[in-house]
């Protein structure tokens, strides 16, 4: 009787699994027979169509990015650069994806930077300089970069935004210079609104002797013109600082900065003479 039982298990068993292994096979089957073919030919053949697409619109974009520096180039010649902004952001905007498209827009900004002058509206001025801030922000690592944070100096240098220009952090030689004359020329102007206020003679004071420190320990400054005459004209430039100037050119080897040194003695001594 127990050898029964154990029999009838036994077989029940064996359907169970042989049933489970046919179900298996089935399924196996039918996926086999619902998988899709790859026609590798034809695979091919969408690849092939797909570059062949894309090379044309990089070849087309690359007309259009010559065609927008072209056109910037004419722009800024004849000052229409902000007349044409739609043209020039259109042409920008058909250059996505292209890999130069970022250069392009830096491009038009320049080229809007190079039109502006005094006359320009200031709500214009503070708009691209917006822009130009954002741009940078949104790309830190590109290579214009730098240059385009000396452009914001450019732009309200050209739009003679004194105001502007002297809250500005300079981060080389030229903006040094830009912002101090900014700062010199507020100062100047408050100087002859109060002729008996003292306090902006002290101010000019500390100014040119930030600048008779770029003066001592660089060979040449950049756009000084008016720094150096208010410095020279109140007597900065003595025969003690001169020489001062000079033993460090020379602990340069800096030939250049020396020449350029005696001819500013020789022009004052001219001076003198007549």
């Amino acid at each position: 009787m127990r050898a029964l039982k154990h029999t009838t298990i036994s077989l029940l068993i064996l359907t169970a699994l042989s049933g489970s292994a046919l179900a298996n096979q089935h399924a196996h089957k039918s996926k086999n027979e619902t998988a899709p073919q790859i026609n590798l030919a034809e695979e091919q053949a969408k690849w092939a169509q797909q570059q062949h697409a894309h090379e044309l619109k990089l070849i087309e974009q690359r007309a259009t990015f010559l065609q927008l520096e072209s056109l910037l180039k004419s722009a800024v010649k004849n000052n229409h650069v902000s007349n044409n902004a739609e043209l020039f952001l259109g042409l920008i905007d058909s250059l996505k994806g292209y890999p130069l498209q970022t250069d392009a827009m830096a491009a038009y900004l320049d080229a809007r930077v190079k039109t502006v002058n005094r006359d320009t509206p200031r709500e214009e001025v503070n708009a691209l300089r917006t822009d130009i801030e954002q741009f940078i922000q949104q790309h830190a690592s590109h290579f214009l970069r730098g240059k385009l944070e000396q452009s914001i100096f450019t732009l309200l240098t050209n739009a003679e935004d004194t105001q502007a220009l002297a809250k500005l952090t300079p981060n080389n030689l030229e903006t040094q210079i830009a912002v101090l004359t900014a700062k010199y020329q507020i100062e100047a102007a408050n100087t002859s609104q109060t002729a008996e206020n003292q306090s902006n003679d002290k101010n000019k004071s500390a100014i040119l002797s930030e600048y008779e420190q770029l003066w001592l320990n660089n060979a040449e400054l950049p756009n000084d013109a008016q720094l150096w005459a208010a410095w020279y004209s109140q007597g900065g430039r003595t025969e003690e600082k001169i020489y001062q100037k000079a033993e460090m050119l020379f602990g340069k080897n800096d030939a250049k900065g020396l020449e350029i040194l005696a001819k500013e003695l020789e022009k004052i001594d001219e001076c003198k003479r007549r």
